[in-house]
């Protein structure tokens, strides 16, 4: 039985219908991972800038002085012995600002300066500043203090 060349053209070159497609389809997810597993590396070692650290850093620190000004809750300075702050009441760093007067209470509705509140390294890497205003709100009759934490970059301004 000789087989001739006419009878291997008539053959199906392949017995399965839609095996290519499917080796197509798993070459390129294959490729897919590859690529966003390099990928991932390459990003992981990219050295972060100067602004993505002041604002990882100021979400910290905002957070730990949010923290720390909800141990300020009352504005009468005889209600609990040995209060927080020297003098009671006071946060630690506040300058109070015009407004506030002096020796003011944490949360007196005014801007309070606290730039000396900063750690020594967020003020020299990055000439920062920080401030929070307090605010009276009145919410369903209730009064409520609101706070707006603000911490300035002026690292590109000092240079």
């Amino acid at each position: 039985m000789s087989c001739g060349i006419s009878e291997l053209t008539k053959r199906p070159l392949f017995v399965h219908r839609g095996a290519i497609l499917v080796e197509f389809v798993m070459a390129a997810l294959l490729l897919a991972t590859a690529v966003a597993a390099i990928s991932s590396m390459v990003l992981a070692f990219v050295p972060q800038t100067k602004t993505t650290k002041f604002r990882k850093d100021s979400v910290l620190l905002a957070q730990a002085l949010n923290d720390e000004l909800s141990n300020y809750v009352a504005e009468n300075r005889d209600v609990v012995e040995n209060p927080p702050g020297n003098p009671a009441w006071h946060l630690p760093g506040d300058a109070c600002g015009d407004t506030c007067g002096m020796n003011c209470w944490a949360l007196a509705a005014c801007v309070h300066d606290i730039t000396s509140w900063l750690p020594v390294r967020f003020r020299t890497d990055y000439a920062a500043t920080a401030s929070y205003e307090v605010t009276i709100v009145n919410t369903n009759g209730a009064m409520i203090r609101n706070i707006s934490i603000h911490l300035d970059d002026n690292s590109s301004q000092t240079k």
